[in-house]
């Protein structure tokens, strides 16, 4: 019966939308969202800094008893690793693509980012493992040919084969060797592959035809008339639904669909890119199921270490709390070109919620019920309605 009426009320927006508006999604608006020029220029930039980085590497391998070639590497590297999040970001900001483009061009620049930072902490320590223990000649031992599939050890990772494997990889931690599967399987691939080209695409026509009508319109009444709580709260709740809509079908595409793309065609074998956050009954349990391959990430790279000199756990969480705050409103601001910093409030005001909620709720449905409320049917829609409501005014000076 619950199911039954799910279907019938959600089938009456569909045809009340329809009536009003028509149909409003059409090819030329997919072929806005992507700029080709701005992406390749883009990755082209990004892919630069990984081929930088792999060169610093091997080179650091002929001075390592030298600190004043140390002194430079260590430079060289903090620079680079800066400039593919700056570059790019000043080049969307004031270059001003699409938004998806946009978008697309600064999750490609923290990602690389991150992989960039893994790929450097972990062969620090591969380095002063090596400088301890081995006598080998670097030269020689990057002369070897590394067999696709065999074990590698430092240096013989230090290749293009080696990095840009887990530059592909859907991955942001880097080793030497991962799990690997024994074959592709071509007919699953072409299953999700499909999946992701039907799913991306219902995801534009639900932005188009349900979320950007009923934004303009809540913005265009409130600019008019000015502060009407009631209408506004009500505009808010009928955003909920496709918001909500658009954010499980972008969930499904990237986090099922497209990274178990990439580690099928890469026989890539660890598949954990996430965990059952559906059923989260504080802030805390979702952060640390829904994105595993950035979780992870954070708790080796950041959590870890600063736990391990000595900072409490509480000041630990907060610090990873705010890298994350500063990344998604990254995300939100450059494309827009304008700060404005509600994603960053938005996040770091859920800091006291985490806590509140696990100590009330942690294990109960009444927390399950209001994660779902507070975030998925009030925060999404309500940070939507910000960021338009202050683009339309930026745009309007």
């Amino acid at each position: 019966m619950a199911a039954l009426i799910l279907f019938v009320s959600h089938f009456r927006i569909v045809i009340e939308n329809l009536s009003k508006y028509g149909i409003l999604f059409n090819w030329n608006t997919v072929q806005t969202y992507l700029d080709p020029f701005f992406l390749i220029l883009g990755t082209i930039a990004i892919q630069t800094h990984a081929i930088i980085g792999l060169k610093l590497e091997i080179w650091v391998l002929g001075h390592l008893n030298e600190m004043r070639y140390i002194r430079i590497f260590n430079g060289a590297t903090f620079l680079n690793i800066l400039g593919v999040v700056l570059l790019p970001s000043l080049l969307v900001f004031f270059g001003r693509p699409s938004f998806a483009t946009g978008g697309l061009l600064l999750m490609q620049a923290m990602m690389m980012w991150m992989k960039l930072i893994s790929f450097a902490l972990v062969n620090r320590d591969l380095r002063r493992i090596h400088q301890e223990g081995s006598k080998s000649n670097p030269e020689d031992v990057l002369k070897k040919l590394v067999d696709n599939g065999e074990l590698v050890q430092y240096p013989l990772n230090l290749t293009i084969h080696n990095m840009y494997y887990f530059i592909m990889a859907p991955t942001l931690v880097y080793q030497m060797n991962y799990p690997r599967t024994a074959k592709i399987r071509w007919y699953w691939l072409m299953g999700k592959l499909v999946q992701f080209i039907f799913f991306s695409l219902l995801m534009v026509i639900l932005v188009e035809q349900f979320i950007m009508p009923t934004i303009k319109n809540t913005i265009k009444y409130h600019l008019d008339k000015g502060t009407d709580l009631p209408y506004l709260l009500a505009r808010l709740l009928k955003l909920a639904i496709p918001s909500l809509l658009v954010w499980l079908i972008m969930f499904y595409a990237f986090f099922h669909l497209y990274l178990n793309i990439l580690g099928e065609l890469l026989r890539f074998g660890d598949r954990a890119f996430y965990q059952d956050w559906w059923n989260s009954t504080t802030l805390g349990e979702y952060w640390r199921r829904w994105n595993l391959p950035v979780h992870n990430w954070l708790v080796r790279h950041v959590y870890h270490p600063i736990r391990r000199r000595g900072s409490p756990r509480p000041l630990s969480a907060l610090i990873i709390f705010f890298i994350s705050a500063v990344f998604h409103e990254l995300l939100a601001s450059i494309p827009l070109s304008m700060v404005r910093w509600h994603f960053f409030m938005g996040m770091l005001l859920q800091v006291p919620l985490i806590i509140v909620t696990e100590r009330w709720t942690k294990g109960h449905q009444m927390g399950n019920i209001f994660f779902w409320l507070f975030f998925c049917v009030i925060g999404q829609p309500m940070i939507m309605l910000l960021y338009y409501h202050d683009y339309m005014a930026a745009q309007a000076t």
